[in-house]
């Protein structure tokens, strides 16, 4: 875990379809990555850098991710549910049709995120940055 903690180049990892289920990815850099329908329920990625990821589609139910960066990641179809992403920066992320349900979005950034088809039921966005009405036209 060292050397994702202490960066790799970008787009250098690739776990695709992957089972890492309770993994610890606290802090670590992984801008780029490729987590296409990786497993990754029960993960923290607290403070961790995923700054355009490919995480469409992957499982990441009940994750630890406050302070994450997914700015402009690709989070289409993911599945979020019951994920505490407090104070998240989703700036520019792509979660078309993903699920969020019961997710935990309070102080989280999603200015001119995509949105499209995402489901919000129950989802806590207190203090949220959302995205603009014009914002949400567009998408």
């Amino acid at each position: 875990m060292s050397a994702l903690k202490n960066g790799m180049p970008k787009g250098a990892l690739r776990l695709d379809g992957v089972d890492c289920s309770g993994q610890d990815f606290h802090l670590c850099n992984l801008p780029g990555a490729s987590l296409v329908e990786a497993k990754l329920a029960r993960c923290n990625f607290s403070g961790a850098d995923l700054m355009g990821a490919d995480l469409s589609r992957a499982d990441l139910q009940k994750i630890e991710g406050r302070a994450t960066k997914f700015f402009k990641a690709n989070l289409q179809h993911t599945d979020l549910r019951c994920s505490d992403l407090t104070r998240a920066n989703l700036q520019k992320a792509d979660l078309t049709g993903a699920d969020l349900r019961g997710a935990i979005l309070v102080r989280a950034n999603l200015r001119g995120a995509t949105l499209s088809g995402a489901r919000l039921d129950e989802a806590i966005t207190d203090g949220a940055l959302l995205p603009s009405l014009d914002e949400i036209a567009s998408s």
